[in-house]
């Protein structure tokens, strides 16, 4: 108070006043850190509701529709996992009949008056080779009973696959029995999607743990460095006592480290100083001998 008596203010008034203008630019440093992060938080929030936009926009789900199962359907050329396009190809090809030309009566009536004695000889002569003939009558009325569980093919059930293979994604194709009979499932696609490459974009709830994780780091980091920071105005005297403890220390401690150097250092010399003198003392008895 004695400056503004219009005395001028003495050195640890001035040096009291120095140290309190340097606790507010540190303060005001520390201010304008906390101002960033929450800055930086806040268009990391941001950020998090755009992608919950895009990923209800372009990663959406699509409805939940029903499997529609396609009739098996005997072609024998079809292996699991070929494309539906040329599934349906063959399976038209094999069934129906060319353009222009038309079967008479239908698929089922065509199946037993041309393919079936086909089939039936063809057997024989497999089952002659193979197991002579005997039994045949046996396997071939157990050959019927198999015919008549299976299903028959549906021309109508043909066309409506291929007319629509085009809107239909096959997801599975599984055989049951032998790779003869397939069953192939189809989602029908109940509207245009547009989706992302796997792993381009996490979902919103993925996302959102994420950030979270992020503000929690963010949060702790500040939190920590403002608390030290603090810490350290508060208690600047004596942390600068510890720190001159410090440099006391190191200064006693290559004091010391220099005295023995010198100590020793000034031990060899003399050493070497009474070492010289010794030549002189033989040379004088020497002399003295001889006289």
């Amino acid at each position: 108070m004695s400056h503004l008596n219009g005395s001028e203010p003495s050195r640890a008034q001035r040096e009291t006043e120095g140290r309190w203008e340097e606790k507010n630019v540190l303060c005001d440093q520390i201010k304008e850190i906390i101002a960033a992060l929450n800055d930086i938080r806040t268009q990391l929030a941001e950020q998090n509701k755009y992608l919950d936009v895009l990923t209800e926009t372009y990663v959406r789900k699509p409805a939940p529709t029903h499997l529609v199962f396609a009739q098996e359907l005997e072609t024998g050329g079809w292996e699991e996992g070929s494309d539906w396009g040329e599934y349906a190809d063959f399976a038209q090809g094999e069934i129906l009949p060319a353009p222009g030309l038309e079967y008479e009566g239908s698929c089922e009536q065509n199946y037993e008056g041309k393919y079936k004695g086909d089939y039936e000889e063809n057997y024989e002569e497999n089952y002659e080779e193979n197991y002579g003939e005997e039994n045949y009558e046996e396997v071939k009325g157990r050959y019927r009973e198999e015919e008549k569980e299976s299903p028959k093919v549906d021309s109508f059930h043909v066309n409506e696959t291929a007319a629509s293979r085009n809107q239909r994604e096959p997801i599975l194709a599984e055989s049951k029995g032998d790779m003869q009979k397939q069953k192939c499932y189809s989602l029908e696609s109940t509207g245009p999607s547009f989706y992302l490459p796997l792993g381009l974009v996490i979902s919103a709830h993925v996302s959102q743990a994420s950030f979270t994780t992020v503000f929690i780091i963010l949060s702790l980091a500040a939190y920590i460095f403002a608390t030290f920071t603090l810490w350290f105005l508060r208690e600047e005297d004596w942390v600068k006592r510890i720190i001159g403890s410090w440099r006391l220390a190191k200064a006693n401690a290559s004091a010391s480290a220099n005295s023995n150097a010198n100590a020793i250092t000034d031990s060899i010399q003399a050493d070497q100083d009474r070492g010289s003198r010794i030549p002189d003392l033989l040379r004088r008895r020497q002399v003295l001998e001889t006289s």
